[in-house]
């Protein structure tokens, strides 16, 4: 699903149910904002279409925002549990890491 998709639920049915994450639900209202709130403040930094950005998963609900975030911009997303796990990717060319905690590489 798109930020897109998201936003066409969201005008359509705000209060209906997007995602229930730890026993909370989260209204498409609530979705839509949470994403375009993230994509404004993603707006600002330096990142082209077609950029990879690593999303560090601490929590599933934050990185559905970023994820969607960050593709609704052209960029390309690879999503992983910690540091160490995409330092063992070898992945090149990183334009930049999106995480809602605070990690020190071990």
């Amino acid at each position: 699903m798109s930020f897109h998709t998201i936003c066409s639920h969201a005008r359509a049915h705000p209060s209906k149910p997007a995602v229930i994450h730890d026993g909370k639900t989260i209204s498409y209202a609530g979705f839509a904002d949470a994403i375009g709130d993230t994509l404004s403040h993603l707006k600002t930094q330096e990142l082209d279409a077609g950029q990879t950005v690593v999303v560090i998963v601490h929590n599933l609900l934050d990185c559905w925002v970023a994820v969607l975030s960050l593709q609704a911009l052209g960029l390309n997303t690879v999503c992983a549990r910690s540091i160490s796990v995409i330092e063992s990717l070898g992945l090149e060319n990183v334009a930049g890491t999106v995480t809602t905690e605070r990690e020190t590489p071990k």
